[in-house]
């Protein structure tokens, strides 16, 4: 059995310490300076907006216009800001890597929430895109997205509706609730209740129950919320 000598179990331990520290901050910005490095190398982004708060919110055409190869990366939690400022700020769930072959593009669905409530959502008429440089600023809502997708892969969120639906919609409100005027648990029942009685379920009587939907969304929320505060 190979024995590690002493200088060198310590370099290890503390190398193994550093990288479990990694600040997600930090991981958003260094992927933005990768990707802005890749864009001034030939790399060209567009996005359209769909026209959501939540979900599948760009469609993202990716060119790239080198004579090599390219990978590329949006992080969980890169925020991305429009030209227009009556539109929202995005934050993304991330892309995992995405290969480019060198002259030609790639399009995808992107899947995202809205930062700003109080603001329209990015259409297919918004542009002047681009992926914020410094997260600093976003850095709750960073950790919530992060947190989210790391409760709902533990298994740990409810089943009232399918895993992506589910997580969604509680990351969504686990975000509003954190802004200025805070989406609530009576914001969520009246968003479903509008949702539901336009929905093809509340016309052949197979609506869920709605007090029961609602609750188990929102303990998803308070969930989050209360792992974000362990990792501020």
């Amino acid at each position: 059995m190979m024995r590690l000598k002493p200088i060198a179990l310590l370099l290890l331990l503390l190398t193994l310490g550093a990288w479990a520290q990694i600040d997600p901050v930090r991981e958003v910005n260094d992927s933005a300076a990768r990707i802005q490095a890749q864009i001034s190398r030939g790399l060209q982004l567009e996005w359209q907006g769909r026209g959501l708060f939540s979900g599948n919110i760009f469609n993202l055409k990716m060119t790239n216009n080198t004579g090599e190869d390219m990978t590329v990366n949006l992080a969980t939690g890169q925020v991305i800001e429009p030209g227009d400022p009556g539109t929202q700020k995005m934050i993304l769930e991330g892309t995992g890597d995405v290969v480019i072959p060198a002259g030609k593009s790639v399009t995808l669905l992107v899947r995202g929430y809205c930062l700003e409530s109080n603001k329209q959502p990015p259409s297919a008429r918004s542009g002047g895109f681009k992926v914020a440089g410094d997260a600093s600023p976003y850095r709750q809502a960073v950790m919530t997205v992060r947190e989210g997708m790391r409760l709902a892969r533990a298994g740990m969120y409810g089943t009232e509706l399918q895993l992506d639906k589910q997580r969604t919609i509680v990351i969504q409100r686990a975000l509003w609730a954190q802004e200025p005027n805070p989406s609530t648990r009576d914001n969520l029942y009246k968003e479903l209740e509008a949702e539901l009685t336009n929905s093809e379920s509340a016309q052949t009587g197979h609506s869920p129950n709605l007090p029961v939907l609602t609750d188990g969304l929102w303990r998803d929320v308070t969930l989050t919320l209360a792992e974000v505060r362990k990792n501020p």
